[in-house]
This record gives structure tokens, C-alpha cells and sequence, in this order.
């Protein structure tokens, strides 16, 4: 795994709902990611990038790749399937990155990114509370937490979370809804990255209701 080398490096890590409601917009949300995936190769300023994907498992596609070398992803890498245990998912993504970032000594700029269609219902290690605490920690270290929800009032679960209404958007259930969402948080994050500090993202109110 390369090294994130200096303080403007953004690692932009996005956390996918691979639940089995997810099943009809298989297709549409794999081409989505791979938009989303070519746009932050061609944008500028240091990045690299991590896919996680949950049901009621945790897993990861791809992790600290240089968005410049993202690989294309698959049918084979994207299989709907099981509930929904979002919350370990959270708790997984924020250790796993974490551990990677302090292992490496970097003081890279975080965005992660949430994408759910589904309300939480099978977590079994982590619970609303302690989430809470870890998302507080690594906001108040600098990380910026996006949350993105389908079939659920995304603003109101955000909150639950402890994220900001202004970081989440609602989109639609729908092969456009989804390719909207994914090409609007991919322009955020692209500009974001072309600032030296990682310039704050915020969904306007026609975003967050799109």
C-alpha cells in the first residue's frame, strides 16, 4: 500500500449498502461508482480511495488505492444480498481507516461518504451510542462525514448519527436517483480536493431533497 505523503492528501472513502434491497439497482449503482471512480481520476490535488461495501457482513473492495489508478468495478465486486447492519459498518470503516492512517503517520484530509437505501437492523458490535462517539471524534479531528440515504428521511438518520443535516442528502430509489447522488457528491469531493485544506463540502436544500 503507497503512503499517503503529505498534509493536502484527501482519502476519500466511501461506504456502500450492498443489502439485498439494493438488488434492482444493482446495475445502475455499478455504474454509478464507476463514474464516481473516473471522475476523481481525473481531478486534481492527491487523493487516494477506499470502497467498503455492507449487508449484514462487512467487506472491502479496495482500499488506499491513488485515485489517479482506481481499478473499474464489476458485477463480481458489487452482489446485493442480506440486511442491513450499518451501524457495524460505521464502526469498521472508521477503525479499519483509522489504523491505516496512523500506521502511515499521515495527516491526510478524510471524507467519508455513506450510502444507504435501508434503515439499520442487524448490527450486533457497535451500537447508535458508540458511533455517535466515533463519529464525533473523527469530525472534531477534521473528517468530513457525508450521509447519503435512499427510502429514509437521510436528514434525520444523519442527525441521529451526529452529522450535520447540511452533509446529508436524500436521493431516489431509482437508476437516475442514484446516478444524480453520485455524480453530485463525486463534483463535491473532486473540488474539494483541488483545495490545499480540503475545502468543507455542504449539500445546498434542493441537494439534500433531490
Amino acid at each position: 500500500m503507497k503512503n499517503l505523503s503529505g498534509p493536502t492528501a484527501c482519502e476519500i472513502v466511501l461506504l456502500l449498502d450492498r443489502s439485498g434491497s439494493m438488488g434492482t439497482l444493482r446495475e445502475a449503482t455499478i455504474l454509478a461508482v464507476n463514474e464516481f471512480l473516473a471522475g476523481q481520476r481525473s481531478a486534481t490535488g492527491e487523493a487516494f480511495v477506499s470502497i467498503y461495501q455492507f449487508d449484514h457482513e462487512f467487506a472491502s473492495m479496495f482500499e488506499a488505492r491513488p485515485a489517479e489508478a482506481t481499478p473499474t468495478i464489476g458485477p463480481e465486486n458489487y452482489e446485493p444480498r442480506g440486511s442491513t447492519a450499518l451501524l457495524d459498518a460505521i464502526g469498521e470503516t472508521i477503525e479499519r481507516t483509522r489504523l491505516r492512517l496512523d500506521c502511515c503517520g499521515n495527516d491526510a484530509r478524510v471524507v467519508l461518504a455513506i450510502m444507504t437505501d435501508g434503515l439499520e437492523n442487524a448490527s450486533r458490535r457497535f451500537g447508535l451510542r458508540t458511533v455517535r462517539r466515533m463519529l464525533a471524534a473523527c469530525q472534531k479531528q477534521g473528517w468530513q462525514v457525508l450521509f447519503l440515504g435512499a427510502n429514509i428521511d437521510a436528514v434525520q438518520e444523519a442527525q441521529r448519527l451526529g452529522i450535520a443535516a447540511g452533509r446529508a442528502a436524500t436521493f431516489a430509489a431509482s437508476a437516475g436517483g442514484i446516478s444524480a447522488n453520485m455524480r453530485c457528491v463525486g463534483a463535491k469531493i473532486a473540488s474539494a480536493r483541488s483545495d490545499e485544506h480540503c475545502r468543507a463540502i455542504e449539500f445546498s436544500a434542493e441537494e439534500r431533497a433531490s
